[in-house]
């Protein structure tokens, strides 16, 4: 992946998520900054990079230890999920504003 640490460095403790994915494939940690994906699970997303890696982070670490890990891993390992981000609700539609009724000439 490229440059783990910077994409690390440039998610801060206050950033939101953008999205949520449910893993497809389980995915290896190669290097450190690297995100080890387990099928089925729902990761935050926090970053998505154009070059296909993206940054996250895990509902649980490995081992169900409970701590959150953030990393990256490869987009196409996961699959984008519908609805709320975790912890932010959905966006309601806004109202469309009605027509107000024109004056009739006379």
């Amino acid at each position: 992946p490229p440059s783990s640490q910077a994409a690390l460095a440039s998610v801060g403790s206050d950033m939101g998520a953008v999205a949520r994915a449910r893993v497809l494939y389980p995915f290896k940690a190669e290097q450190e900054g690297d995100l080890e994906l387990e099928a089925g699970d729902v990761i935050t997303v926090l970053l998505r990079d154009a070059g296909g890696w993206w940054t996250g982070r895990s509902s649980a670490a490995a081992g169900g230890g409970g701590e959150r890990k953030v990393g990256v891993f490869p987009c196409h390992y996961v699959e984008l999920i519908d609805g709320e981000v975790e912890g932010q609700p959905q966006p309601q539609p806004q109202p469309q504003p009605q027509p107000q009724p024109q004056p009739q000439p006379q």
